[in-house]
Order: structure tokens, then sequence, then C-alpha cells
């Protein structure tokens, strides 16, 4: 289970521990990184591909390749220096503004 809230600028996530094993690909229980990640969010789905080997170039440690994620979207992890996940992913169901900040849709009734 997960659920998104907008804050200023970017978009609050919660998983459950199982969602974000899942997601991973990996268990998170006895990680250095805990169970929390942080996410930059790509405007166009190519742009995952490039950084993530940006990222991977400046040192951080591959996890899961880019792929397609079974929510519709397009993602990837890397380690960064000091242990702590980040997701690098395109979305098609959100907005990414032009000054990086992220829209989520307006809620369905």
């Amino acid at each position: 289970m997960s659920f998104f809230f907008q804050i200023p600028g970017g978009v609050f996530a919660l998983y459950d521990r199982s969602a974000l094993e899942d997601e991973i690909g990996t268990k998170v229980t006895d990680a250095p990184f805990g169970a929390m990640t942080l996410a930059w969010n790509a405007k166009e789905r190519g742009d995952v591909d490039a950084m993530f080997e940006k990222a991977v170039a400046a040192g951080a440690r591959p996890i899961k390749n880019p792929q397609e994620a079974f929510w519709g979207g397009y993602s990837s992890y890397v380690q960064v220096p000091g242990g702590h996940l980040l997701e690098i992913a395109f979305n098609p169901f959100w907005t990414v503004n032009d000054d990086g900040s992220v829209q989520l849709p307006e809620a369905q009734p």
C-alpha cells in the first residue's frame, strides 16, 4: 500500500515495507539505508537512462537498472555515496514543471 501527498514543490510518499521492497527489488530491513529513499522525477522517459548513467559515472552503485515499472512508469535505483537510495523515475501520470517541481494529478472522485 502507498499514499502520496502533494507538498510544496514535490511529493511525499509513504509505502509499507513490503511494497517498498517490491519496488526496489531487495530487502530493506537490514540495509544501511533503512526503509527510506529519495526520488528524482524526470520530465521524459529517456531522461531516466541518462541520469542513471550519470549517477553511476559519478560514483553511485547501481541497485535496479532502468526498467518498466509495474505502476506504469519507468524507474531505476542507485545507492549514492553515504548509503542512501535514490530512485530515478519517470511517472507518466505526474507533471514535472520547468523548475523541477512535481505536481500530482487532481484526485478522482
